[in-house]
């Protein structure tokens, strides 16, 4: 679709750079700008809030919280939103949001405006690099030299921002830029980039497929981002396949699906991948995290779908790849295969059920085997009571903590599209409320909860306030355990429960919320927590529910890393005593 517009400024109302992004940001339809203002911004601010029906300036309280609301709204929507600080600091606090989006995927653009050129280098304020430091956590950098192409080089950022490999794009510009006077701009027109798969490739998957007799499927979160949940769903009922998942792609089938047999975190997995004989890889790269660090048995027999360069060949190789457009790609096969004779008997939706059969019964042995020392509500308790008071769409947000790795078991399955928001890579904690509010303006009918570790919330308490400032309402709740429970839990397992450095000194959270102007609660029985997340509900405002749980539990997942850390940590010992170096290499910056 053609969006080229030229745009001169009247003599009676003058345009300035300012106007060029905000009319790009328009013609793109990015509606959000995640920022936290300074002096170098505030003209293009001050222009987006004259027009309330234009795209708005949603005000955090750190930049870092403008990358993960910029990375929430993408995930959910597929589509990019901008982050904007001010040179210097307000730029570098983006870092972390902005490569944790490059390693996994996520359209979004960073606009960061620069000291002046002729000054850069010489201690002026805010005096940084900006292009050299982003350079490792972008995928390109639009770089504007005159203030009448801003608008046109943020739509550029845009675009590319969407074609494969998607990620994040850096917008670098001189702040001064926003306030030159400039006689017009022209927008680009948006491209249309979407390659269509080969039919040769088609042809080798559909004849690969064709001697299946327990085949599986395995998608990634780019079935999300391709619009194909529905293709693949008829490609899963055409084959009779159960469907594995990335842990970033829960929701791209519903988990109460016969055929959907959750993640490497359940725990029949390996067995049911060891069962199957060809595999069927939809918008997946195997990343680690999902795949268990690549122990998951996929079958040799690998038909790899994906649409994004680079991804072939790299963690498993592949029988048969297909590169181009995913929801062409599954219908195709799904024409293809019309007819195809029924899996073995034992295999489909007969098998997905014995897996959740075995599953169930090994939550229900770990809690027989629990000792209840008063340290607080079970965490998988508390994740099955979340699952039983929140509806069927609720889009959840956690981070790279223990308390993410609890909403990874089967006690949690995941209902909807885009039901369950982590980081694949990363795995950063803290990241979670501030994807949140990303997330719920993305989807404002749907009820988002937060769920975070009470050490995760601490890395942006403040943004509390954000939720009162842009009347944004989330469900936050809290598993306060005490301690930065990954940590803990790596020391006791790895290093024979040597404690250091992760126990935490938290405050009353129902009180810190009730001070931002919030309404908070602390609950120690299931019971209370119920009642407390059925009034959330209710209201129209925000909700902190602070969460006692034991910290000794131990998450199934974490079960399964546990032996990964530990061979990890005994090769580096071992490699250290043998290395026979002494010394360390300096380099030059």
């Amino acid at each position: 679709m053609s969006t080229d517009r030229s745009v001169e400024s009247p003599p009676e109302t003058p345009l300035s750079g300012d106007d060029g992004f905000a009319a790009a940001l328009a013609a793109r339809d990015v509606p959000f700008v995640f920022n936290l203002p300074g002096t170098q911004t505030l003209s293009l601010l001050r222009k987006m809030a004259e027009n309330p029906a234009g795209p708005r300036a949603i005000f955090i309280r750190h930049e870092q919280a403008a990358a993960y609301g910029a990375v929430g709204y993408a995930k959910v929507t597929g589509s990019p939103a901008v982050c904007l600080a001010v040179p210097g600091p307000g730029a570098t606090n983006m870092l972390t949001g902005v490569a944790s989006a490059l390693a996994d995927g996520i359209p979004l653009v960073v606009a960061t405006p620069q000291v002046p050129a002729e000054l850069l280098g010489r201690g002026v304020l805010h005096d940084a690099d900006l292009r050299a430091l982003f350079a490792p956590t972008v995928k390109a950098v639009v770089e504007v030299d005159a203030p009448e192409d801003l608008g046109p080089g943020l739509a550029r950022a845009i675009d590319l921002s969407l074609t494969p490999r998607q990620g994040p794009v850096q917008l670098l510009f001189p702040s001064s830029f926003l306030v030159t006077r400039i006689d017009g701009f022209e927008l680009p027109d948006e491209p249309d980039s979407v390659r269509q798969p080969a039919m040769a490739d088609l042809d080798a998957a559909r004849a690969l497929l064709q001697t299946a007799r327990r085949p599986i499927i395995w998608a990634g979160d780019r079935v999300h981002f391709a619009g194909a949940r529905e293709a693949l769903r008829e490609l899963a009922e055409a084959l009779g396949a159960p469907v594995v998942t990335d842990e970033m792609a829960r929701g791209v089938i519903a988990e109460d699906h016969p055929l959907a047999i959750g993640t490497a975190s359940f725990r029949a997995m390996p067995e049911v991948l060891a069962e199957a004989d060809v595999c069927v890889a939809v918008g997946t790269a195997f990343p680690e995290w999902s795949t268990v660090s690549w122990t998951m048995p996929v079958p040799q027999s690998l038909v790899h779908l994906n649409d994004e360069p680079g991804v072939f060949n790299v963690n498993y190789p592949a029988t048969v790849t297909v590169a181009g457009d995913l929801a062409a790609s599954l219908t195709h096969l799904v024409a293809a295969l019309a007819g195809q004779g029924a899996p073995s008997d034992d295999w489909g939706a007969a098998r997905v059920a014995r897996a959740r059969d075995s599953g169930t019964a090994a939550i229900a042995a770990d809690r027989a085997a629990y000792v209840d020392a008063d340290r607080g509500m079970h965490p998988g308790d508390v994740v099955g009571a979340l699952r039983a008071a929140l509806p069927a769409d609720v889009l959840v947000c956690t981070d790279g903590s223990a308390t993410g790795n609890w909403l990874s078991e089967e006690s949690f399955p995941v209902l909807a599209s885009c039901g369950m928001l982590q980081s694949d890579v990363f795995k950063e904690t803290g990241s979670a409320l501030c994807a949140g509010m990303g997330a719920k303006l993305a989807a404002p009918e749907r009820e988002v909860v937060v769920v975070q570790g009470d050490g995760g919330l601490l890395f942006q308490l403040g943004e509390l306030a954000s939720l009162c400032h842009n009347d944004i309402k989330l469900i936050v709740v809290i598993f306060d355990d005490g301690f930065f429970n990954a940590d803990r839990i790596y020391q006791e397992y790895v290093f024979g429960g040597r404690e250091s450095d992760c126990a935490l000194f938290n405050p009353d959270f129902a009180a810190v919320a009730t001070a931002f102007g919030l309404h908070g609660e602390n609950v120690t029985s299931l019971a209370e927590l119920d009642a407390s997340l059925r009034d959330a509900l209710k209201r129209n405002s925000s909700t902190v529910i602070a969460a006692k749980v034991d910290p000794m539990a131990l998450p199934y997942r974490l079960r399964s890393r546990i032996e990964v850390w530990r061979r990890r940590t005994a090769a580096a010992q071992a490699a250290s005593t043998d290395s026979g170096r002494n010394g360390a290499r300096v380099t030059s910056s």
